[in-house]
């Protein structure tokens, strides 16, 4: 699939904006650090009751301790092994009898931390809105509005239509034996 005008794709998630995010200082550095970090987890968040597991590459044989800061959780990970996909030695963190809520937890495993992420029950609740947001702009026949894409950065018109320059799908031809 080609997008127009050689647009890119484009997400809008629920209730942020398109206007630029401007970041702290110190979030920005904390964020930079944790970026290569060694220490993964899921970045959107965790459901309160829900499981909450975090993997940890590294080739400690023995396992390491592990907090969950902002929160009073520690613990100690499970030695995995290596891992067939990646070829990492990994461990696995469990802190799912932590049942707390809140924004900006990280995972500090061997000095490493992790990502900034949310315990939340209402981490899924724009996923229905964010989703058909996505399927409205990768909509190729009709115009895509600023209004309900989030701005003007992602209208565009339709395209697709059969008219110079891009000839769109009327110009493809039948496969033989496929279709008549």
């Amino acid at each position: 699939m080609t997008c127009p005008s050689g647009a890119g794709l484009a997400l809008a998630v629920g209730g942020l904006s398109t206007t630029a995010l401007t970041v702290p200082v110190a979030a920005a550095a904390t964020a930079a650090a944790a970026a290569g970090t060694p220490v993964r987890v899921n970045q959107l968040g965790y459901l309160p009751d829900g499981p909450k597991r975090a993997t940890v590459a590294g080739s400690a044989t023995a396992p390491l301790a592990w907090q969950l800061r902002d929160a009073s959780a520690s613990g100690a990970t499970t030695v995995r092994g290596s891992d067939q996909a990646s070829g990492q030695s990994t461990h696995l963190v469990d802190f799912g009898a932590y049942t707390g809520t809140g924004t900006g937890f990280t995972l500090v495993v061997d000095g490493q931390s992790s990502h900034p992420f949310d315990i939340s029950a209402s981490l899924y609740d724009g996923l229905r809105a964010d989703s058909m947001s996505f399927f409205y702009q990768q909509r190729s026949g009709i115009a895509i509005d600023a209004t309900l894409a989030g701005g003007s950065a992602y209208a565009r018109p339709a395209g697709h239509l059969g008219v110079a320059p891009n000839k769109g799908d009327t110009g493809v031809p039948c496969q033989a034996g496929v279709c008549d």
